[in-house]
């Protein structure tokens, strides 16, 4: 969720690190390009053709889903295990320009769960393949 969503969504919601005086901009990038960066020094397996800097979508439910960012853009919807997500553009990349605005869009998901006719959110984390690899190196990522 970018910021602005956030912001918009939940106004009194709360932060880890506030952007008091002194401390680091919210919209300044300290890691100019990271997401386009060849790949940290990783020795892990992916699927064939996968960079380790490729964005993946990881819903850690029983068992957990992992779907790379392209397959849901490509998709528009996908529905998994009791789960909807949505694909929706706009969203710039925190890791690749120096004011994050200014980032390229790199788009979003929207993830939900129907419970008694309502849609409701799902925590999930869109993080690298080498992330999700290292850390649920049981779980597949889907690329198609």
């Amino acid at each position: 969720m970018s910021w602005g969503e956030f912001r918009a969504d939940y106004p009194n919601g709360q932060v880890l690190v506030p952007n008091d005086e002194g401390m680091r901009p919210y919209w300044m990038n300290p890691y100019l390009g990271y997401d386009t960066s060849l790949a940290p020094r990783f020795d892990g397996q992916l699927p064939t053709g996968m960079r380790a800097m490729e964005r993946v979508v990881l819903i850690r439910t029983d068992p957990p889903i992992a779907l790379t960012l392209a397959l849901i853009e490509q998709e528009g919807v996908i529905e998994e295990n009791g789960v909807i997500i949505r694909w929706k553009p706009g969203q710039a990349s925190a890791l690749d320009a120096g004011r994050i605005e200014d980032g390229r869009d790199v788009g979003g998901v929207g993830i939900v769960r129907i419970e008694n006719g309502a849609e409701i959110p799902v925590v999930h984390d869109v993080t690298f393949a080498f992330a999700v690899s290292i850390f649920e190196p049981f779980t597949p990522i889907r690329t198609e």
